[in-house]
């Protein structure tokens, strides 16, 4: 089967979607599809990428496909099955129309963007783009792929005619097989090195993930634990959180990849992520699997797999419960790692990639048309 996935533009630091693509497309090239991924900015695709890259022209104002639109006819031409990335791209309604134009299947990943929390952000110009095009692009979809019942009954409230489906994303446990050392922590960012436990949030920094919160609990800990703020985000946003962080132990070491992320999840004394939304949440999956204890809250459509994991507690998003939880990890270090280590053997048990892309190829096999 010939897959296009397209996403205007790979860079890991924008957040969770750009990884999510990475991994849907290799996994489905590594189980044998013909995979081609479609974009702009090919920044961090992987040089081992599994599947063929075509870098178009574009994108062109308000975000359409621009002088890409001649390549974008050309390669749907060549394919079976589209599939497309996100909710609020003028470029995935044209490719929709030229996928129906030449005869194929078009899928769409929304990535938790039409949950309620997001919703209510900017919510006037999104129920526009639903109403001129964006709900009957959605309906029209052979499949819209959620990745979580809860994020299902959220996005059906926007499109109630969507042939929707769950199925997890794929993710590529190897990297979380063998854990680096602390050292390697320690290298990246020095507080690993240190006497005080490390509370670890890594993700986008972003105001849906509450890193406020954490610096607020940074104020009352003090000197009983120092919280990390690892990751990106817009550079005023950032500037903000460290003005708020000031006088407090909070450390910034920016975007972290690679082995010193895993060494970075594992050798924290938990790991918080107090998020107002997260429709999959690759960092909690993450962080199970490399065996930390995982705070969050029930913005995370996924909150249900991480209570049952065992290796989570799902928390009110208020300063007082993180106090609590953090100082309930760091004052029982026996159970904390017993924790840790179930929620390890949970995630290498049932975050399995192959059923996952296996389930999302089942679905474009009963839509395609032409050769396989």
């Amino acid at each position: 089967m010939r897959i296009l996935h397209y996403e205007p533009a790979i860079r890991l630091e924008l957040g969770g979607v750009v990884r999510a693509v990475l991994d849907i497309a290799a996994e489905q090239a590594k189980a044998g599809a013909n995979v081609t991924l479609v974009t702009h900015d090919a920044k961090d695709v992987p040089s081992d990428f599994p599947g063929t890259v075509k870098v178009i022209p574009g994108p062109g104002i308000l975000g359409r496909l621009g002088s890409g639109i001649a390549s974008a006819r050309s390669l749907c031409q060549q394919n079976d099955v589209i599939h497309l990335h996100g909710a609020w791209s003028l470029a995935n309604l044209q490719w929709a129309e030229i996928a129906n134009q030449s005869g194929c299947a078009y899928f769409v990943s929304p990535h938790g963007m039409l949950d309620d929390w997001c919703m209510e952000q900017k919510s006037l110009k999104k129920k526009f783009f639903l109403r001129f095009g964006g709900q009957r692009w959605l309906e029209r979809a052979s499949g819209v792929h959620l990745t979580a019942t809860a994020e299902e009954r959220q996005s059906k409230k926007w499109a109630p005619l969507m042939r929707s489906f769950v199925c997890p994303l794929p993710m590529d446990l190897g990297p979380f097989q063998e854990i680096p050392p602390r050292s390697l922590a320690a290298s990246v960012e020095p507080a690993y090195g240190e006497e005080p436990p490390v509370v670890l949030f890594l993700s986008r920094l972003h105001e849906k993930k509450r890193p406020e919160l954490l610096i607020e609990v940074a104020k009352e800990l003090k000197s009983e634990a120092t919280i990390v703020l690892a990751g990106d985000g817009d550079p005023e946003y950032v500037e903000s959180l460290k003005r708020q962080a000031s006088g407090t132990s909070v450390r910034f070491p920016g975007f972290v990849r690679g082995p010193a992320k895993v060494a970075m999840y594992a050798h924290a004394a938990c790991f918080a992520l107090p998020t107002s939304q997260e429709n999959f949440g690759y960092v909690l999956f993450e962080a199970l699997a490399a065996g930390v204890p995982v705070l969050t809250t029930k913005g995370a459509d996924t909150w249900p797999e991480m209570e049952a994991s065992g290796g989570a507690v799902v928390l009110e998003a208020s300063v007082s419960a993180f106090c609590a939880a953090i100082r309930q990890q760091i004052a029982t270090p026996v159970e904390s790692k017993r924790m840790g280590a179930k929620g390890r053997d949970w995630a290498l048990q049932n975050l399995d990639a192959q059923a996952a892309t296996h389930q999302l190829l089942g679905q474009y096999k009963a839509h395609h048309r032409g050769p396989s």
